[in-house]
């Protein structure tokens, strides 16, 4: 361990890109090289991390690369969307339903609907008292 340099531990990382293993197999290898060195850190065995300025290897795209990639939209189908509502009506975790039925329905992000209380939504009306603020403020 103590003959592990910066250099040779960021040049292990390039080594594993250009031999064509995964960008998640590459960051699931850093992440445990990083947990080893700070333990070796811990245990006095090293003073220094070899795995602390490391990057992991990006492919780069050309402009032309870029451009040419066709931007999909990525949505559900009606018979899709009904099909997920079921399976988690039926086979989901406890809120695992309402929590997708509100996404699909309102439009909310996943980040926005977590910053939902109770006490924004109205059963009466059927509405969001955040969504309705929103709205508002911007009209």
């Amino acid at each position: 361990m103590k003959s592990i340099t910066r250099k040779t531990y960021q040049n292990a990382l390039l080594d594993l890109y250009e031999r064509g293993f995964a960008l998640n197999t590459i960051a699931g290898v850093h992440s445990t090289g990083r947990m080893l060195f700070t333990k070796a850190i811990e245990l006095e065995i090293i003073k220094n991390d070899p795995t602390q300025y490391a990057k992991l290897p990006r492919p780069q795209k050309t402009v032309e690369e870029i451009e040419a990639e066709e931007n999909e939209v990525k949505y559900l189908e009606k018979y899709e969307l009904t099909k997920l509502l079921q399976t988690a009506k039926e086979k989901g975790l406890t809120n695992d339903y309402i929590i997708f039925l509100t996404l699909a329905y309102s439009g909310l992000r996943v980040g926005e609907l977590c910053a939902l209380k109770w006490r924004d939504f109205d059963f009466k009306e059927h509405t969001l008292e955040n969504l309705l603020q929103s709205y508002k403020s911007s009209n």
